[in-house]
This record gives C-alpha cells, structure tokens and sequence, in this order.
C-alpha cells in the first residue's frame, strides 16, 4: 500500500485548521506563565 497525497491532505488541513486556533491559545498561556514568574521579581526589587 502506498501513501498518496490524497491520503494526506485531510491531515494536513486538520493540522493547519487546528493551528490557527492552537498558537493563539498557546502564546497567551505561556504569556501568564512568564508573567506570573516574572511579576513577583519586580515587586520585590521596588518593595
């Protein structure tokens, strides 16, 4: 059995649809994690 790109292309617009949500979500997420790491730092240099 061979692969063809026909097999292929529901993958890979599954992958690029989910995408478009996924790294949006994802750079928010590790926005608040830096953020959250970061903000106790500050305070405590000015307090």
């Amino acid at each position: 059995m061979t692969i063809t790109a026909d097999m292929l292309s529901p993958i890979v617009t599954a992958i690029t649809d989910n995408a478009a949500v996924i790294v949006p979500v994802g750079l928010t997420i590790m926005g608040i994690v830096v953020s959250i790491g970061l903000i106790p730092r500050i305070l405590y240099k000015f307090l």
